[in-house]
């Protein structure tokens, strides 16, 4: 119905259909090869923290620090729910930032995981492929940045700057991303095949309250630690003079990317968290009425 209560031109428009029987094998495939490669990140990543224990020392402020946050109700939760997560997320990195931790904590994390990290990250380029296609519903330019920052980071940032790998960002991101892609990939798995099991779509819509902000963090505490031995390296950098009479200082390039996340993290967790009030809200409702 049109505005007003009259009936507006029917349109015409076809309805979405979802990807042809192809389309909709091959997507099946790809996403439960990617949980997989996911499963296996993860898998290779609690067997390196298993057998290379921290000292207590390492977490003996921690809860201290983030004890406040953690038991302050107030006013603004039922307008943004995840605000106080956010909060704890903040004071924890500003602990760990104040109270580092010799890079030898981190340093095996990135090694452990390298060869598996590279190869499934790498994969995801084709999740633009999918979008651009139309084979999925995705916006091509969200879907772009979301692969790019994460592809960006491990071939421009860890594998060229062993700083960044032993960085506490790396280790934040290695954890984010575990998890959040293997709940989004299975999720997809079964979707794909009509099945949405709710527990599955309740982490979905949930988890990435926390692994988001997590992860955004970590990628940009790692291309913060790449910067400095990027200027002194002259890595990726061209100088004047030279043939093309063009300078490039990958240095700053990298400064320019952090301050692309300013406009763009937002956009993409807000999608988020509309997308879980109308998903998990709506099935609430649902429930309540029956």
């Amino acid at each position: 119905m049109a505005a007003g209560g009259k009936a507006g031109p029917k349109s015409t428009s076809k309805p979405r259909t979802g990807p042809g029987p192809l389309a909709r094998g091959w997507l099946i495939l790809y996403n439960i090869v990617l949980t997989a490669g996911w499963i296996a990140v993860l898998y290779v990543y609690l067997i390196h923290m298993l057998t290379n224990p921290s000292p207590p020392q390492m977490y003996s402020g921690i809860y201290d620090s983030v004890e406040v946050v953690l038991k302050f109700r107030g006013g603004a939760e039922s307008v943004l729910p995840c605000y106080r997560w956010i909060a704890v997320l903040y004071v924890y990195l500003i602990h760990m930032l104040t109270n580092p931790s010799p890079p030898q904590m981190y340093s095996g994390i990135y090694d452990s995981v390298e060869v598996v990290l590279k190869v499934f990250q790498s994969l995801a380029i084709l999740e633009i492929v999918h979008a651009a296609l139309g084979i999925v519903p995705s916006n091509v330019l969200l879907t772009a940045f979301q692969v790019f920052s994460r592809v960006f980071l491990v071939w421009g940032v860890a594998h060229p700057f062993k700083e960044a790998q032993t960085s506490l960002g790396m280790s934040l991101c290695v954890a984010a991303w575990t998890i959040t892609e293997i709940i989004r990939y299975s999720f997809y798995t079964f979707a794909l095949l009509n099945m949405k099991p709710y527990i599955l779509q309740w982490c979905r819509y949930t988890f990435f309250i926390v692994l988001y902000p997590i992860g955004v963090s970590g990628e940009l505490l790692a291309i913060y630690n790449a910067i400095t031995p990027a200027a002194e390296k002259k890595a990726f950098s061209l100088e004047l003079p030279n043939p093309i009479n063009y300078s490039f200082y990958y240095h700053y390039f990298l400064v320019g990317i952090m301050l692309t996340y300013i406009p763009v993290f937002p956009q993409l967790y807000f999608h988020m968290v509309r997308q879980r009030r109308k998903i998990i809200g709506g099935i609430s409702k649902v429930a309540k009425k029956e």
